[in-house]
């Protein structure tokens, strides 16, 4: 063999020796790219919670629909053991009623909501309950009326919510530890997943949880003061409310409760100062130091609650009527205003949703 074909023969082997070595690279490399995402991924996944609201519209093909099987709806038929954070009327105002602007945002967006409930405290709510509650603008619960019991009527969910006064905070010296309050909520909760005829036959419901706002130290706070109460709402307010959704689920592990967190979602809306709602004071909200709402704190409930229910933002076609009396402030509506609070509410219930509190359990 002469020196030129020596030479050939060994650039040859040598080109092959370098391929194999880059395939062998290549595997590894992939092996460690995963891994290296894995702890990205865990890392980010620590780091939420600090980062503060986490983006609704993560980048996917488009042909994949984001959100999960079983997530997003169109009609909802609930019923509510609620009290007055959930609906305060009176002969001048008609929408001081969560569920009054729910049925608002279902009819503009093309989804349905019905709803019938039973207004008391946990701790006394009438067993079987009645759907004698309602609004005008939603779908009727039941062609039985105000003397359906809820095994009666077609349901989707149930919504129950502990009063406002047992978390501490302002209210501390009105406080109930939290396993009291548990054992006193297992009344109605045995009641509705009971499948004998003399219980409520709904063991495999949904049951949301409401979060709402705690009482006020007076009937109109400073901005300090107004300050220290979101504080207290997003902080231990919020904490009792993440331990009774938790202490339920340890009671009752076959049974899927969900939390809305309403309260501490509008003291993010109001400590956003690029958010017109923001500048909304403690008297545009509330009427007292229960604090019973104006429609304004209704609307903002409404919102978080349609979203949490649905899976799904309200139509931005949406226009809220701008009235004290039929409507809501100026901050809340007009195409600017809401859509801006209709796209934080979503944002939000996404970061919840992500750091322990069960809305979607999957986040869309």
């Amino acid at each position: 063999m002469d020196s030129y074909k020596f030479l050939a023969l060994l650039k040859q082997v040598f080109v092959a020796l370098l391929l194999v070595s880059v395939l062998v690279a290549c595997g590894s490399g992939g092996s460690d790219s995963s891994s290296s995402t894995s702890v990205s991924a865990e890392s980010e996944s620590l780091s939420s919670e600090d980062e503060g609201p986490i983006s609704s519209s993560p980048e996917a093909p488009p042909e994949t629909d984001p959100t999960p099987v079983g997530i997003q709806r169109d009609s909802i038929r609930q019923f509510t053991f609620n009290h007055s954070l959930w609906q305060h009327t009176s002969s001048q105002h008609t929408n001081m009623v969560t569920g009054f602007w729910v049925g608002e945002f279902a009819r503009e967006s093309g989804t349905t909501y019905s709803w019938g409930g039973q207004f008391g405290q946990l701790v006394d709510h009438a067993l079987p309950p009645r759907a004698w509650l309602g609004s005008d603008n939603s779908a009727d619960l039941s062609p039985l009326g105000d003397s359906a019991i809820i095994r009666d009527i077609g349901l989707d969910n149930v919504l129950i919510m502990p009063p406002n006064f047992v978390q501490g905070g302002d209210s501390i010296a009105r406080s109930t530890s939290l396993a009291e309050h548990l054992t006193i909520s297992q009344r109605v909760i045995d009641w509705i997943i009971d499948e004998s005829v003399s219980g409520g036959q709904k063991s495999g419901l949904p049951i949301y949880i409401y979060e709402h706002w705690q009482e006020a130290i007076s009937d109109n706070l400073t901005e300090s003061q107004f300050q220290a109460y979101h504080d207290v709402t997003t902080g231990t307010y919020h904490q009792w409310f993440l331990d009774y959704q938790n202490g339920l689920l340890a009671l009752y592990p076959s049974v899927d409760f969900r939390t809305i967190p309403v309260g501490p979602i509008i003291a993010d809306i109001l400590q956003n100062d690029a958010l017109a709602a923001s500048q909304l004071s403690f008297t545009d909200l509330y009427e007292d130091e229960s604090p019973h709402g104006k429609p304004n704190i209704y609307f903002l409930a409404g919102l978080v609650t349609y979203q949490a229910m649905y899976g799904q933002q309200v139509s931005e076609a949406y226009r809220p009527t701008i009235d004290p009396f039929g409507g809501v402030s100026g901050q809340l509506a007009g195409q600017e205003n809401f859509n801006a609070l209709n796209n934080f509410v979503w944002e939000r219930l996404n970061y919840y949703n992500a750091n322990g509190v069960r809305i979607w359990l999957e986040a869309p």
